[in-house]
């Protein structure tokens, strides 16, 4: 299926970048994706083989043209003739991912226990960029869990300097010598009576 979505995907992205309206296009199937995702009649409309392909041809056209911009809804039609409606969610990750890549931009996951200040996310941009040497794009979530700090995920890397992360890894040093002592006989409270 992303196989699938990413040549729709390319093929909306150049129209719509020719256009000068990529921005926008992306912006309205993020929108229609999240639509869908809690929307699950509308998913097993679109999934539906069931449903006649005119028919649903028709409600797409009444529900999307003058809504969403004329190629998005153009590629909508044709994602539904060739029996693909489905793959609208897969669509729009493939979108963006094309999006970003193209103008070097790149999704930044940020988890904090409180909400970042003005100050303190420009500066975890600066360092972002830096680092990436792309335009990060931050996605913020508060997780007082975490107790302090910040974890980043940037693509597949994951960078954890919470305090929650930081506990566990003294509580696993401590187990782990507290193991080795205890197997090689080592004492641990020296001078206690027995």
């Amino acid at each position: 299926m992303i196989a699938i979505a990413d040549v729709y995907a390319a093929a909306l992205l150049a129209t719509a970048e020719e256009q000068g309206n990529a921005t926008e296009v992306r912006e309205q199937l993020a929108g229609l994706a999240a639509y869908i995702a809690q929307e699950p009649a509308l998913a097993d409309f679109l999934a539906s083989p069931v449903v006649d392909t005119e028919a649903r041809a028709g409600v797409m056209e009444r529900a999307f043209r003058g809504r969403l911009d004329d190629v998005l809804a153009d590629t909508l039609q044709v994602l539904n003739k060739k029996g693909r409606a489905e793959i609208i969610p897969t669509l729009y990750e493939r979108y963006r991912l094309k999006l970003e890549e193209i103008r070097g931009e790149v999704d930044v996951y940020v988890t904090t226990a409180t909400p970042l200040n003005d100050k303190l996310r420009s500066r975890i941009i600066d360092v972002l960029r830096r680092y990436t040497g792309r335009k990060p794009e931050l996605i913020e979530r508060i997780d007082p869990g975490i107790i302090g700090g910040l974890s980043v995920r940037i693509e597949d890397e994951k960078i954890d300097s919470t305090v929650a992360r930081r506990l566990a890894l003294m509580r696993q040093m401590l187990l782990d010598r507290a193991s080795r002592e205890i197997h090689t006989g080592k004492e641990y409270f020296e001078g206690v009576v027995t």
